[in-house]
């Protein structure tokens, strides 16, 4: 069954950035200043330095999130939706409220200009740091993406580079992890356009290690590609370079199945990996050509943490983001990306939060 992230429209949370990292700066006297929102968001205000935090970014070499739990946005669309019906639907917004607290990975992608992705990942991640947490971060702006389903769009193969240079730089320094190109490889020479995908990828591993960033190449999920494949693919992309890999991503898979095909291929490639459990609660619906897309009836899986077991497996985490639309599914969904209060409390409730 393949596996269909959502097209995500993150608005800037530079508000909220300014007010945790100036908070850190006054009690712990390290944080950079920080400039005024509005010369933060505009496009082409240079990026503020980014602020190295004690010791060496974790890479590829340690587990970033032992280091620091996987922060939470105070950005995401959960938080607006439960502001609107905080008092009209107090259950429904105290539902929401569950999603905003443990939080899911800050997507960044061709909808942003290089320079507004520079700054939007700089600023998340130094605020995560400044709260002793780690960020996550979701590039997803591969050319040919998607081929052409809910979520397609991309950069070209030329611009493509230089946009994953640019969240590199946002990044360095700031103890991040990055989960890159959900579906690249899955995808890999299913559609045209793709360009070197492999090649790209490649490039970007080495960019975003190179900043310190503990990268996490996506590798589909238990039901797509089997692991001798996804592994063969994954060194073409650079595994080397990496931290591990991510399965499940914006899947319905159970933890049980990603854990078992994530020790596998870790098995084969001697790294580690992280596995999407943001709405794996249930399992998936079935394995019809559209169950992958919005499907009724889940519900949220383990919530966001490390996992410090002895296995290869470093963190459950919220890379979709619960509740964003996979997109409109053939049957008048809302479009990939746009937030579904409805759909995000049925998550809620049937996982018992």
């Amino acid at each position: 069954m393949l596996t269909r992230p959502d097209r995500h429209l993150t608005a800037t949370w530079l508000g909220a950035v300014i007010l945790a990292v100036g908070l850190a700066a006054c009690s712990a006297g390290t944080g950079d200043e920080t400039g005024s929102a509005a010369e933060a968001a505009s496009p082409s205000a240079d990026p503020a330095p980014a602020v190295t935090p004690p010791g060496a970014p974790a890479g590829a070499d340690t587990n970033p999130f032992l280091a620091g739990a996987p922060a939470a946005d105070p950005d995401m669309q959960s938080v607006h939706a439960a502001d609107a019906l905080r008092a009209s639907d107090p259950d429904g917004a105290a539902a929401l409220d569950v999603i905003s607290d443990v939080g899911a990975s800050l997507w960044v992608g061709d909808w942003f200009e290089p320079a507004e992705a520079q700054t939007l990942v700089h600023d998340y991640a130094t605020a995560a740091h400044a709260a002793g947490r780690t960020g996550v971060v979701t590039v997803y702006a591969i050319p040919a993406r998607d081929c052409g389903s809910f979520s397609d769009g991309g950069l070209t193969p030329e611009e493509y580079p230089d946009f994953v240079q640019a969240v590199a730089d946002g990044l360095r320094g700031t103890r991040t992890a990055v989960v890159l190109e959900p579906d690249a490889l899955a995808d890999l020479g299913a559609c045209d356009a793709q360009g070197d995908r492999a090649g790209l990828l490649r490039q970007a591993t080495a960019a975003l290690a190179d900043a310190g960033a503990s990268v996490y190449l996506d590798a589909g999920n238990s039901a797509w590609i089997d692991a001798p494949t996804m592994a063969d693919r994954l060194r073409q992309a650079g595994i080397e370079d990496a931290r591990g890999f991510a399965t499940n991503v914006s899947n319905f898979r159970t933890t049980s199945d990603e854990r078992a095909y994530g020790d596998q291929l870790a098995a084969l490639l001697g790294t580690h990996y992280v596995v999407d459990t943001s709405r794996n609660g249930l399992g998936p619906l079935g394995d019809g050509p559209l169950d992958w897309c919005n499907p009724a009836g889940r519900a949220l899986g383990e919530k966001p943490a490390a996992v410090d077991d002895g296995s290869a497996l470093d963190a459950y985490l919220y890379v979709k983001v619960p509740g964003e639309s996979d997109g409109e599914c053939d049957r008048g969904d809302p479009a990939a990306g746009q937030f579904w209060p409805e759909y995000a409390i049925g998550l809620v409730e049937r996982a018992g939060g």
